[in-house]
């Protein structure tokens, strides 16, 4: 199952490659902000003068990216542009602005109720990880022992809302507790190939950031092309949509027809 998501990942991103380099400006551009504030932080961490943070400044940095990174999950903008990529995966893309917006007027209300609740959940998980390790002691074993418990607790909840996330962009019209319900359903059932997909995440991002031009043309459309991918072999594994074998290898990658 993990091969057909990297293949439909693949060949979805590539097929719509000149909208995904839509898809990734636009997610740069909403994304200033956030990115601002990231290099903010390392600046108050003196990490770009060769200097040692202090426990203190390690903490505040990563409770605030942890409050990011809920927000950035299900921001307004960031759930419209999954939506597009949708539509690049079902054939139902005809233009993209109109699309855009088409999609943001359909999931910003559960988009802004996520946008305040995720982080809220992502600064719980990660203060009760520096809690435990300050209370009792980075060498103390409760302190570790609660706060690895605590880090994959936190690791699930994040699986959970990444494929809340995309599920919000799928059935946009589906209730909040059926998006809900349906979404942790889905997550414990595939809780692998969940958790291979966002680990994805990673490489892509330090391999354009790295290259500095493709946080700009790539990241974005990568991501969104790797998550859609993989919800749709999960819907199609439950066949919720038909499953239509492509039969393409990476040899066919420059074939125009």
């Amino acid at each position: 199952m993990w091969v057909k998501v990297l293949k439909e990942s693949f060949w979805l991103w590539w097929d719509n490659l000149s909208k995904n380099i839509l898809v990734s400006i636009m997610g740069f551009l909403v994304n200033i902000p956030t990115l601002a504030i990231v290099m903010g932080l390392f600046i108050f961490m003196r990490i770009p003068f060769e200097a040692t943070p202090t426990y203190e400044e390690l903490s505040y940095f990563w409770l605030v990216i942890s409050v990011l990174f809920g927000m950035s999950m299900f921001f307004p903008s960031q759930i419209a542009l999954l939506g597009v990529a949708k539509r690049f995966a079902t054939g139902e893309h005809k233009k993209f602005f109109a699309e855009f917006f088409e999609e943001l007027k359909l999931t910003w209300k559960k988009s802004l109720i996520g946008t305040f609740v995720a982080p809220v959940i992502m600064f719980l998980g990660v203060f009760a990880i520096i809690f435990y390790l300050g209370f009792f002691g980075a060498d103390n074993i409760i302190g570790i022992v609660l706060a690895v418990i605590t880090f994959w607790y936190l690791v699930v909840i994040i699986l959970f809302l990444v494929v809340l996330s995309i599920y919000i962009a799928f059935f946009p019209n589906d209730p909040l507790k059926t998006s809900i319900k349906r979404s942790w359903a889905i997550m414990m059932d595939n809780v692998f190939v969940v958790f291979l997909t966002v680990m994805m995440v990673v490489p892509i991002f330090i391999f354009n950031f790295v290259s500095a031009i493709g946080m700009l043309l790539l990241y974005q459309g990568m991501v969104n092309s790797l998550l859609v991918g993989m919800f749709v072999v999960i819907l199609k594994k439950y066949k919720v949509i038909e499953d239509d074998e492509d039969n393409r290898t990476i040899k066919d990658i420059f074939k125009p027809f």
